[in-house]
């Protein structure tokens, strides 16, 4: 089995001497997990970071199994708030949220788009913390727990 899509880092893990194990939000199949070869490598290293978009081949026998993954780095986004610590932690937060909570290989795309519009407005640095805010309820809602405010 194997499939492509466009995926947001959401942790990544090492496993082994030269592997990772990628945790990533993607737009048609959700939350995906899968193993990077050579993903600590000084030449690839700088691909996973929290909140990069991605641009993933995932490959395994069958689909209850952990795969791999072949990805290739679309934008690094943390690089442009590198140096402003409150942003890097709402980043980090949402990510471990989204990586805590949504279940696997079942698309979320309203989780996987706003987690984008999140990013977005990390980078411009206006409004985001009310984006957070709002991307909590909405991941909220598309889990079933929606808050009526």
């Amino acid at each position: 089995m194997q499939w492509r899509d466009t995926g947001i880092v959401l942790a990544a893990r090492k496993h082994g001497e030269r592997a990772l194990l990628l945790h990533a939000l993607t737009l048609e199949h959700g939350r995906a997990a899968g193993l990077v070869r050579n993903g600590q490598s000084a030449r690839q290293r700088g691909n996973y970071v929290i909140g990069n978009r991605l641009a993933l081949t995932w490959r395994a026998r069958l689909a209850e199994h952990l795969g791999t993954f072949r990805a290739e780095l679309e934008k690094s986004h943390a690089a442009s708030f590198i140096d402003d610590g409150p942003r890097l932690a709402a980043l980090a937060a949402a990510a471990a949220l989204a990586d805590a909570t949504l279940p696997d290989q079942e698309p979320h795309p309203r989780a996987f788009r706003g987690l984008c519009d999140l990013i977005g407005a990390l980078e411009t640095g206006g409004g985001w913390a009310e984006r957070y805010v709002r991307w909590e309820l909405d991941l909220l809602a598309e889990l079933g727990f929606g808050l009526d405010l």
